[in-house]
Order: C-alpha cells, then structure tokens, then sequence
C-alpha cells in the first residue's frame, strides 16, 4: 500500500507542477498579451513624428481711436484757434471753420479727417484756402492757428529762435497724439505743452516775430521727400528762412535764396493766404507767382 500512495503524492507533484507552468506563474496570457501590446503601441509612438504646434491668431490691430484732449493747463486758457470767415472778394460768401467741417463730413462721411485739406473754387479749380484739424479735433481754417501770441517782449529776432530750440521738444504726430496723421496745434497750445512737428514750431515762432511787428509767414511745401512747414521772414527788402525746428543755438538767419532745397507751395500768415502759382523750386516769396488767394477775418 505504501508503494501505491508514494505513487499517487508523485504524480500528484507532477500535475502541480505542469498547472503552474501552463498559468505562467500567477500570470494569464491575457495579461501577456497586453504587455505585448502595450510594448508594440510605444514603439510605433517612438517612430511617430512629434505634434507640430497650431499656428496663433494674427493680431487685429485696431485704428487709432479720435485723439482725446488732455487736460487744459491753466495757461493755455483761450488757446483754440480762432474763430471768422474767409473771404474770396464780393462775388464769393464768407466762409467760416464750421461750414468747412461741415462740407468734411458731408464729403467724407465722418466727423473727423486728421489730414490738411485743401478748398478750391468751383470753376477755376483754384485753392483758396486750407484747414487742419486742432487738438479739439475739428477742422479749422489755417490762419486761425495763429492767436497773436508771444511769450515774452523782446527786440531781437533771434530770441524767438533760441527759445523755441531750447524749449519745444520735437514730436511726431503720430506719437503725440495717440496715432493720428497730422493734428496742428495753435502758438499758444505748442508754446505750453512743449512739444509738436514741424507745423507748431512754425506757428509759434511766425505768431511770435508777427507779434514783434516783422512780416512773418508760415511756409507749407516740401523739403527733401517729405512734406514740411517753415517761416520766411521779409525784413528791408530780404527775404530770411528760419527752419523753426532747427534745435543749433547759433544766431543764424539765412536768406531763402540760399536755401533752395525748401519747395515751397502755400503760404500764410494771421490774416492772408497765397499759392505758388509758379515753379516750387523757387526761393523767391516775394515773385508775382504768388497769388493770395484769399482773406481770414476774425471775429471776436
């Protein structure tokens, strides 16, 4: 009997033995065939190409909103531009700043255009006149800008030149004034928020000799390439340029004919405004060329 149970306990040991090495040690082959799998996902994922990153949204840039004026400094009180008519002769009504912002956004459909427009007659087809617009953001006739301005009394014209240089700080509309093309600023305004283009400086230093009794005008025409703004001065028969943006403190007046690069095509002063009816390469303000086209009458 004893042989027969030794013989059952080794075969028993056998089956054993033979279960566990056909359950792989605890282990299903279900689970061997997710490892399998799994190692095959993560070498198909080693040869997959990385993901490329989305392309972002462009930017909209937004177009500069209407300039907002700043606070009024107490010293720039009654600095707007003035208020009257321009006047063309008796065949022609007066015309005032608020019927040429009227006809502004008549023709252009919006309240502002921040950019100099030029009025002609109706059948000549002849400038008579320009407007710009201030920093109240309406449209005014050129000679409006100058006030009859002066900071101080002095009897040397190169007084005005040196404050100017040491005084105004040079900015580009665009930065001064949130974006905009061209915005004019009266004497008074330039002379207070120290700082402007090339058209400011002009009407502070020409308002400032005008106010010293000298025939100054502000020059609008271009220089190089680009479009520019200067004084012409005429004093004992001379015609003087004075580029009201030059910060050099010397005591220069050059006389116009020797500056020819400056192509001049409009001029004015407080009262009068002229068109170069001849070559723009002229350095001579004074040539019959010169036709004034029209009047400004302030109203006070």
């Amino acid at each position: 009997m004893r042989s027969v149970w030794e013989l059952v306990e080794t075969v028993l040991v056998f089956v054993v033995i033979g279960a566990l090495l056909s359950g792989g040690f605890g282990f299903s082959d279900k689970t061997a065939q997710q490892q399998d799998e799994s190692q095959h996902e993560k070498e198909q994922a080693e040869h997959q190409p990385l993901p490329q990153p989305q392309p972002q949204p462009q930017r909209l840039w937004l177009k500069p909103q209407l300039f907002k004026p700043e606070p009024v400094p107490v010293f720039v009180e009654d600095g707007e531009p003035r208020q009257g008519k321009v006047m063309l002769g008796d065949a022609f009504p007066r015309r005032s700043s608020a019927y040429f912002q009227e006809q502004i956004t008549k023709i252009k459909e919006q309240s502002y255009v921040d950019y100099p427009m030029f009025w002609w007659t109706g059948t000549e087809k002849k400038v008579f006149t320009m407007t710009a617009m201030g920093r109240d953001n309406l449209h005014h006739v050129a000679n409006a800008f100058l006030l009859g301005f002066q900071p101080f009394a002095t009897d040397k014209m190169w007084v005005p030149m040196q404050t100017i240089a040491t005084r105004l700080q040079y900015r580009q509309d665009e930065k001064q004034f949130g974006g905009m093309m061209d915005l004019w600023q009266t004497s008074k305004q330039a002379y207070y928020w120290l700082r402007g283009d090339c058209e400011d400086h002009a009407l502070l230093l020409a308002d400032w000799l005008i106010e010293m009794g000298y025939d100054a005008r502000v020059v609008a025409g271009m220089h190089g390439k680009e479009g520019h703004a200067w004084v012409v001065v005429v004093d004992q028969g001379k015609t003087f340029l004075l580029e009201a943006t030059s910060k050099r403190r010397q005591r220069l007046m050059p006389l116009a004919v020797s500056l020819p690069e400056y192509r001049p095509e409009y001029m004015f002063n407080r009262h009068d405004f002229w068109v170069n009816s001849g070559s723009f390469f002229t350095a001579n303000y004074l040539d019959k060329k010169w036709q004034k086209r029209s009047t400004f009458e302030a109203s006070y």
